[in-house]
């Protein structure tokens, strides 16, 4: 009798043995299932959008700032995409517009819109402007003190960083990267003064 039951128990714990492995086969099979429709249904971070940053009244600096330098770094990267437009400087042609002396600039055009200049100086001087636009409108300057050799983005490229909006200047930091006082008087004449420069070498750009 024992000899009969030894065999019957072995087949037993080999079936419950088979229905564990085959339930833990499942059970893996469906976390992997729910845990690949986590990943396809997990949004994917979006990019700060300048626009909608623009257009808030309550969007703070901070926020503007982000939002812009997403911006001019996607136009980066699209600009050997763009269209050069050069156009040659004739002496004395923005007299009373900037006192640097420029030879030429470079504007940037996605189709008809202008997306960003960059200004050129005469004889020695490597300082350079470029000034990045939206809706045509200025939203950023990066004033580069040794960017006459480039002409597209450079990485770790030292430089004044100036952000704009409606209501003008909103940010500006130093080529240390510190901010500077957006409540003294120099705060207010550098942002006039990128603007006024703006709307000249966006008028010569057409």
């Amino acid at each position: 009798m024992q000899r009969l039951m030894r065999p019957l128990i072995l087949a037993l714990l080999c079936a419950t043995l088979l229905a564990c492995d085959s339930t833990n086969t499942n059970s893996t099979a469906v976390n992997s299932n729910a845990n690949a429709s986590a990943a396809l249904t997990t949004p994917t971070p979006s990019k700060p959008d300048l626009g909608q940053a623009l257009s808030t009244p309550a969007s703070n600096p901070e926020e503007r700032v982000k939002a812009t330098d997403a911006y001019v770094a996607d136009i980066e990267t699209k600009l050997p995409g763009l269209t050069r437009k050069e156009r040659i400087l004739k002496p004395d042609q923005l007299k009373g517009t900037t006192e640097a002396d420029l030879e030429k600039l470079h504007a940037y055009f996605d189709g008809q819109t202008l997306k960003r200049i960059k200004t050129y100086p005469k004889g020695n001087s490597p300082k350079t402007e470029e000034f990045y636009f939206h809706d045509d409108k200025l939203v950023f300057v990066f004033v580069e003190s040794e960017g006459k050799g480039k002409e597209g983005d450079a990485p770790g490229a030292k430089g004044e960083k100036l952000y704009f909006d409606s209501s003008g200047l909103v940010a500006w930091f130093g080529e240390d990267g510190k901010p500077k006082d957006s409540a003294s008087g120099a705060f207010k004449t550098k942002g006039d003064k990128m603007l006024v420069e703006a709307v000249a070498f966006r008028q010569l750009s057409r």
